[in-house]
């Protein structure tokens, strides 16, 4: 089993392998994108939005362009204090903090609103991330609790090398099988398990307490949707609470259509939570109009499984 720095080699070795866990979406994206364990990026790739301009006047200009969004969770008991993580995450990944980060904070309070993530006991789980900016927050919001965290191995690499610096000292270790997905869970040192998508089987050895999802199910192939409602039904925990924050409808490139009320939902599970998100349907810009109506609806979703 690799670990820390090898880990990350590793990645990067296997990034042009082929992975059958990858939608036409994914092909398209990563088919001129690369990155390295080191942090270089060349090329363009969705996931997710890194702005490097993050002086006080940039910070300002995205802190007040967000009001709208911090409006519409004004009454979260929670959100200062996923806010502040932002902030430091931010801070220590050298970025702004970006509409997308704001979104995944929004999120996070919200599952704080609703339940208590250290009742379900068991890992945490991320399955895809963009820049590693939920599974930072959720590792620092509860740094005792192990977390796993896949994705494809390249959007996996980023996640990792960009977690790395938003928690300092990560343990990280890569299971390739269920012996060393058993040891990795075992390892008290471990913060983080690292899993390739491809390896997405491997969470059944897990207990998963909760799982998040945000904007990567829509971007993958019906039957690996399919395949993680599976595991999160199936894990080693008595119970999972799932999260998940999607277009309500997406076409991808090979003419697949992923629409989020077609996901395996079981109408006999709890559900906490299920509405258009709020803060998750329209976009700001820094010129008039300042906010505009997306059209591509998000539905979320918080459910007991």
């Amino acid at each position: 089993m690799l670990f820390d720095r090898d880990v990350l080699l590793e990645l990067q070795s296997a990034a042009d392998k082929p992975e059958k866990s990858r939608s036409s979406f994914w092909d398209y994206e990563l088919q001129n994108f690369s990155f390295s364990a080191e942090g270089e990026m060349k090329g363009l790739t969705s996931v997710g939005n890194l702005s490097k301009k993050n002086k006080p006047l940039h910070k300002f200009a995205h802190w007040l362009l967000q009001w709208p969004y911090r409006f519409s969770l004004r009454n979260s008991p929670n959100l200062n204090e996923c806010s502040i993580l932002t902030k430091i995450v931010a801070q220590r990944q050298e970025r702004a903090v970006t509409i997308d980060m704001l979104r995944q904070t929004l999120s996070l309070a919200v599952i704080k609103d609703l339940i208590d993530v250290r009742e379900f006991g068991g890992s945490n789980l991320v399955i895809g991330d963009g820049y590693g900016v939920m599974t930072s927050l959720i590792k620092l919001s509860y740094p005792e609790i192990k977390l796993i965290t896949i994705n494809l191995t390249t959007p996996l690499l980023i996640d990792l090398v960009y977690t790395r610096k938003a928690v300092p000292g990560l343990k990280i270790a890569l299971p390739k099988n269920p012996d060393e997905m058993e040891n990795a869970l075992k390892l008290n040192d471990i913060d983080v398990i690292a899993i390739q998508a491809d390896n997405a089987p491997l969470i059944l050895e897990a207990p998963v307490g909760l799982a998040v999802n945000l904007h990567s199910m829509q971007e993958m192939n019906n039957d690996i949707i399919k395949s993680y409602f599976d595991i999160l039904r199936n894990n080693k925990n008595e119970r999972t609470a799932f999260y998940c924050c999607n277009r309500i409808y997406k076409k991808l490139y090979d003419g697949e259509e992923v629409k989020f009320f077609d996901f395996p939902w079981n109408p006999n599970e709890t559900i906490l939570l299920d509405e258009i998100c709020r803060w998750d349907n329209f976009d700001c810009q820094p010129k008039p109009p300042f906010w505009v109506r997306n059209p591509n609806q998000k539905q979320h979703r918080l459910v007991i499984m």
